[in-house]
């Protein structure tokens, strides 16, 4: 298959395998997982994770309606102006190095990848304001594993831009008519 949208509904166990996690990112296909599991090794948008609320209860002889609503509303994360003492970033190339420059008088460090985040969070107890920076086309995975760190200190900040490219282009730094970033 090619270019093609392919539904995977709930009770696969084969979602959760590096091989299916291996071959789906090889393709140039849009999956829908419909699933309760945590898919740990699948890059996910923060912004595509959804849960579906209904109108009306079970056994009830009448219309269902059923709404997606976003389980993780990153926005609720973003509380500006913010005065990081600290930076976290996930990427451990040019996003780190970007980040490191342009802030010299805030402790930055890498995470070593996104899956370090909860780690890091786990060890250190965070007491000054901290700003994770991560892309939020692959963090969805995460989210999860490090909300309860977010609605249990007030010292964390959560930053997922698309990516590190998407913050480049939306900054304007980079300028060519060909260029733009919704």
């Amino acid at each position: 298959m090619s270019n093609t949208i392919v539904f995977i509904d709930e009770g696969n166990a084969f979602v959760k395998s590096t091989e299916f996690a291996s071959e789906i990112k090889k393709t140039d296909n849009y999956y829908v997982i419909v699933t309760r599991e945590s898919l740990e090794i699948l890059p996910i948008s923060v912004d595509e994770i959804y849960g579906i609320r209904s109108s009306k209860k079970y056994g009830v002889l009448a219309p269902v309606y059923h709404e997606f609503y976003h389980i993780y509303d990153v926005g609720r994360y973003e509380e500006y102006p913010i005065r990081p003492r600290r930076l976290i970033v996930e990427d451990t190339n040019s996003g780190y190095e970007f980040f490191a420059a342009v802030s010299p008088k805030i402790m930055c460090e890498t995470a070593y990848g996104k899956s370090n985040i909860f780690n890091i969070l786990s060890e250190k107890k965070i007491e000054t304001h901290t700003l994770i920076v991560a892309d939020g086309a692959a963090f969805g995975s995460q989210m999860n594993r490090i909300e309860r760190f977010f609605k249990n200190n007030p010292f964390l900040h959560l930053y997922l831009p698309e990516s590190f490219e998407w913050v480049l282009l939306k900054a304007g730094i980079i300028k060519g008519s060909k260029l733009s970033c919704l």
